[in-house]
């Protein structure tokens, strides 16, 4: 059951609503005087939020006495117990119930202040050993960004060793091919200079001296128009090679680069517990917001103050 709409009243000074919340207890006859005071505000005894408020008040009341009892500074302790349990005392002496509205959960005043004499104790514990777990957490994250950092480092400077390596290997390569090429053209003007010899011989025996010039230019040129056709022909054959080469190389180290960032992607969207691209939250209400965090293991103080519970949304994956 669920109480109805509140009306938002202006904020008041949290010992002035301690005050007031006081004064309510103190009154005569307790459940009685709550009755009256919230049929004054035009709450309906007929909703069985209220009234079941109403009857389990005196017992409410009676924890809380005791409470006020064993603490040395009552109104202090309740105020930092009830701020440690993520309540906002924003309003007058209606806070108590304006908060049943808000968290959407039933929790009793005796809940919300009891145990306060020694609850302090407790809070400044934890929050020293919250303090501890932060410096460490603190200095684990420095130990790990700089691990990062050094791994980044490394991985940069064999980036940098493999790119020197394979510039290296190709323009040997290269150098080799040239060399191969020279050797080629060499072989090729050497035997193309001992056939040009023999046939001008072969020529001298047997025609005369202006045949024989003719015939030795014709021989030079064809030859020299083959040996130019060769080397372009190595040249075309030497530059495929390497073009197709570099296509393939490229082509398998983006593809693992790909792969790579794809798996990563997928286990960081796996391990968020949101899928990738997912859009935002939908809308929750405060009631299935106050049980997530509930079923989270965590307190109502999980939500810093003074975060709206929409803020806190954000704070939250998607369910």
């Amino acid at each position: 059951m669920e109480p109805p709409e509140l009306d938002a009243e202006p904020a008041q000074a949290p010992l002035r609503q301690i005050r007031a919340a006081q004064n309510l207890i103190d009154a005569g006859t307790r459940a009685e005087a709550l009755a009256k005071d919230l049929v004054a505000q035009g709450r309906s005894m007929e909703d069985e939020f209220w009234r079941e408020l109403v009857e389990h008040w005196d017992e409410r009341v009676r924890d809380v006495m005791q409470a006020l009892r064993e603490a040395r500074d009552p109104e202090a302790a309740i105020i930092f117990s009830l701020r440690f349990q993520g309540w906002e005392m924003n309003n007058n002496a209606d806070w108590l119930l304006e908060e049943f509205e808000t968290l959407r959960f039933r929790v009793g005043f005796a809940q919300a202040c009891s145990h306060c004499a020694y609850e302090t104790i407790i809070i400044f514990s934890i929050s020293i050993s919250i303090s501890i777990s932060i410096s460490i957490t603190i200095s684990i994250s420095i130990s790990i960004s700089i691990t990062i950092i050094i791994i980044i480092i490394i991985i940069i400077i064999i980036i940098i060793i493999i790119i020197i390596i394979i510039t290296i290997t190709i323009t040997i390569i290269i150098i080799i091919i040239i060399i191969i090429i020279i050797i080629i053209i060499t072989v090729i003007i050497i035997t193309t200079t001992v056939i040009i010899i023999i046939i001008s011989n072969r020529i001298n025996e047997s025609t005369n001296h202006h045949h024989r010039i003719i015939i030795i230019i014709i021989i030079t040129i064809i030859i020299i128009i083959i040996i130019i056709i060769k080397v372009i022909t190595i040249i075309i054959t030497v530059s495929v090679i390497i073009i197709f080469i570099i296509i393939i190389t490229t082509t398998i180290i983006g593809y693992r680069f790909l792969l790579k960032a794809r798996v990563c992607f997928e286990t960081c969207s796996r391990n968020s517990g949101t899928p990738a691209f997912e859009p935002a939250c939908p809308p929750m209400s405060s009631f299935e917001f106050a049980a997530k965090i509930r079923s989270q293991g965590k307190r109502s103080s999980w939500l810093a103050q003074p975060l709206s519970w929409a803020d806190g949304l954000r704070r939250l994956r998607c369910p």
